[in-house]
């Protein structure tokens, strides 16, 4: 699959990640911070932003799509910066692939289950039943989103994944129906046939509970260069609710 991508900066290559209902352009104010010293390539995963949708989402098909990324822009090695959805799909290529990565920055994410299942299907209903077609502006849709949500941070993360057409009528960015049909496989643990031997760095959050004891204990086992680093007042959406903090932790992991 041909992945909409975005590009910044000269220097080795650092591949950023997004979550589950995130998008490259959520990581474009980072992206042009680490571009200082990286050539920095944040690809919209598939069934996000621009990139193709297809009916298959697996975390082991998205892992073969970012090999293909590789391959296709000839990037032999490079660090890798994956947040939640993305941080699964990183470790598992880190592990599959670990000549490819240089380092690897696990952003609030583990193993194991996700720990909010309920929620992101409520996301995946709540926007499937706002027709966008039928709005005028964005303040409709945010009331709308607002008789579910209250988190404004949240309401911003949906509010990235509307477009626009050349006639003037939104839509909705993402594969919701594959988004929803996957949503199990997506929230399920996943399980490492190896290891990756190189520097890695796990950020946890200090309002978050993605990350469990048991995490930790299977991270280590299968990462054992990993170290720990808390990122303060902010919550799973760390990146965007302390990017500073967020770019100063990894900017020292990743040009060491």
């Amino acid at each position: 699959m041909n992945l909409f991508y975005r590009s910044f900066g000269q220097g080795p290559h650092l591949l950023i990640l997004h979550g589950l209902f995130g998008l490259s352009d959520n990581w474009v104010s980072l992206g042009h911070r680490y571009a200082e010293s990286f050539t920095v390539w944040i690809p919209d995963l598939r069934n996000h932003g621009q990139s193709p949708h297809h009916p298959e989402m697996g975390y082991l098909t998205m892992v073969n799509d970012i090999f293909d990324f590789f391959e296709l822009h000839q990037i032999e090695k490079s660090a890798i910066i994956g947040h939640s959805m993305g941080g699964k799909v990183a470790m598992l290529f880190a592990t599959q692939h670990p000549e490819m990565i240089s380092k690897l920055v696990i952003a609030d994410i583990g193993p194991g289950p996700t720990p909010t299942p309920n929620l992101q299907k409520t996301i995946i209903e709540t926007m499937s039943s706002i027709d966008l077609s039928t709005m005028k502006n964005r303040r409709q849709v945010i009331k709308q989103l607002q008789d579910t949500f209250t988190q404004r941070g949240l309401i911003d993360l949906i509010l990235k994944n509307i477009g626009r057409n050349s006639e003037g009528i939104y839509y909705w960015k993402p594969n919701l129906e594959a988004f929803y049909q996957n949503l199990d496989a997506l929230a399920a643990n996943i399980k490492f046939s190896d290891y990756y031997p190189n520097p890695t760095l796990l950020l946890k959050c200090e309002f978050s509970n993605y990350i469990t004891e048991k995490d930790l204990t299977i991270l280590y086992e299968h990462f054992p260069l990993m170290k720990e680093a808390i990122i303060h007042n902010a919550g799973h959406w760390l990146h965007d609710d302390n990017p500073q903090e967020f770019f100063e932790v990894t900017w020292k992991f990743l040009d060491s």
